[in-house]
């Protein structure tokens, strides 16, 4: 992934991967269907093949060895393609930058990777899977082997993306606007107001929002919003969280404005947000 010259190091310190959901499963036909997931999503498959239909699939069947990348918000389809079971690598992640900027946002990924990257990509994901298992230990070696295997993971993501004219924009005014971003990603679950913001970034509410919106495309409230709501629909998918606990949790002013909101945002309703959340990771 290519980055502004002088900014490396500040990227690695404000580069984030949250691991939801993943480990290495069985999978059989009646997992498969079609699915648009929330977070990006990673197969690696150990054995067996697969059907699939994906917009940047030129093959039909995804062989053993080979791993697939699907963006947020991509519809496609799986499904095991052999009469018995395969055996998968999976995980549901979100990559992003100072706390708000999504990595698939800013980058195009492939969707098909084949082998022996698709290994190294599973290996990664397996390796997280297994440190975070050890953490109920709570000790400071899990601790650390946990953040060496998610960082291990972020690098096999980051080896394949490439960044796109609208991501540099986005990554200029990350860049730019930083302690704003920094101050969102802290008050998300308090109260703020625009002028709030104008007064960490140092400028006057209007220009704020100009600046905002000349980077991001959208006023730094909405972007607040859209920060929360993605927050809440990560608690609502996976980890069970209830529509009212999100709703008070992310300063909606009660469930049915949060409703409003989410399906605004997302198309679907709170309680559907989950239908198509796995793929073949069941």
């Amino acid at each position: 992934m290519m980055t502004p010259t002088g900014t490396d190091d500040l990227l690695v310190r404000e580069l984030e991967l949250r691991f939801y959901k993943g480990r290495r499963t069985r999978s059989r036909r009646e997992h498969g269907g079609w699915f648009r997931p929330h977070s990006l999503h990673l197969v690696d498959v150990v054995r067996g093949r697969f059907h699939i239909s994906h917009p940047g699939s030129r093959s039909p069947i995804l062989e053993q060895g080979e791993a697939i990348l699907i963006t947020p918000g991509t519809r496609y389809h799986i499904c095991v393609a052999d009469p018995d079971e395969a055996i998968i690598r999976y995980a549901h992640v979100r990559l992003s930058l100072f706390g708000s900027v999504d990595i698939c946002g800013l980058c195009s990924l492939p969707a098909i990777l084949p082998a022996p990257q698709g290994k190294r990509l599973g290996d990664a994901i397996q390796a997280v899977a297994s440190s975070r298992a050890a953490l109920v230990a709570a000790d400071i070696a899990s601790v650390g082997a946990c953040h060496r295997a998610q960082a291990e993971l972020a690098g096999e993501i980051l080896r394949h993306a490439r960044l796109t004219e609208h991501g540099r924009r986005v990554l200029a005014g990350a860049l730019r606007l930083l302690p704003v971003l920094h101050y969102i990603r802290a008050h998300l679950t308090e109260p703020v107001q625009r002028a709030d913001l104008a007064l960490v970034a140092g400028l006057s509410p209007s220009r704020l929002s100009a600046v905002f919106k000349q980077h991001f495309g959208q006023a730094p409230m909405q972007f607040l919003r859209q920060q929360r709501l993605e927050r809440a629909r990560a608690r609502l998918v996976f980890e069970g969280a209830s529509v009212t606990e999100v709703a008070d949790q992310y300063c909606f002013t009660d469930p049915f404005h949060f409703s409003k909101s989410f399906k605004q945002a997302f198309g679907v309703s709170p309680s559907r947000c989950r239908e198509a959340l796995d793929g073949a990771g069941q």
